[in-house]
């Protein structure tokens, strides 16, 4: 078993990929903006959020 600070290795992929390559647009009136690369935050309602952050 590999462990990093107490994580498995298995679950730090996950996170990792839970919050890699992501995108967003801004939504306002009806009219919506083009999508965007993010590299900060976590996707907005996530429960994985509060546990991160």
């Amino acid at each position: 078993m590999d462990f990093h600070q107490g994580v498995h290795s298995s679950l730090l992929q996950w996170i990792h990929s839970y919050l890699s390559d992501r995108s967003q647009y801004v939504k306002l009136m009806g009219w919506r903006s083009q999508s965007f690369h993010t590299t900060s935050d976590v996707p907005q309602g996530s429960h994985l959020g509060p546990c991160c952050f």
